[in-house]
């Protein structure tokens, strides 16, 4: 005996048959739509899955966003606070200082390019525990701006608290020298 099979059509398959362009333009419509979605086989890249998105690859974002990723990295000196520019001119001076036992060098901060309107004087605190401290103040004392940092302790020693009082347009000097290999902020004036 031959067992028949009945075939049920599903409920949206509508009764007549298709026509064949349309049947081509849908699947060529479902298979680029589905493209995207999946990891492309085809096109000789096996690892186009892993790829930068789209809008990354655009030849034009390339060096802009380059450009923000070294900002990013660098630090801009827009937006920096008087005492992480005092840390870059000592970094940038320590560069500079001399690897012989005793080498000197004064490294010069124009406090005035840094400092708000208003601002009269200056204190800057260099803390044997490796702290600088910065204030601004008006001509009656009162502090307008400060600001503090350590990461000019990763490439110099303070022996001793040092403070230092200046009026605004006089340049902040701070000598550097070399003692047991290492850059020791020796005086600031």
């Amino acid at each position: 005996m031959v067992a028949l099979k009945t075939m049920h059509k599903h409920p949206l398959m509508s009764e007549a048959p298709a026509d064949p362009a349309t049947t081509s333009r849908a699947m060529a419509f479902w298979a680029n739509s589905s493209r995207r979605h999946l990891p492309s086989t085809n096109r000789g890249n096996t690892r186009e899955s892993l790829a930068a998105p789209h809008f990354l690859k655009r030849t034009a974002l390339k060096p802009i966003l380059s450009a923000l990723f070294a900002l990013c990295l660098t630090g801009c000196s827009l937006l920096l606070d008087a005492a992480t520019s005092i840390a870059s001119d000592i970094e940038n001076g320590v560069g500079r200082l001399g690897r012989a036992e005793g080498s000197i060098h004064v490294v010069t901060h124009d406090a005035k390019s840094r400092a708000g309107a208003g601002a009269r004087t200056i204190t800057v605190q260099f803390d044997k525990v490796g702290a600088l401290i910065v204030w601004y103040k008006d001509a009656e004392g009162k502090v307008l701006e400060s600001g503090s940092t350590t990461s000019h302790s990763r490439f110099v020693d303070t022996a001793e608290t040092i403070i230092v009082d200046k009026p605004i347009d006089s340049a902040l000097s701070i000598e550097l020298e070399r003692r047991n290999g290492r850059a020791v902020v020796a005086r600031v004036f």
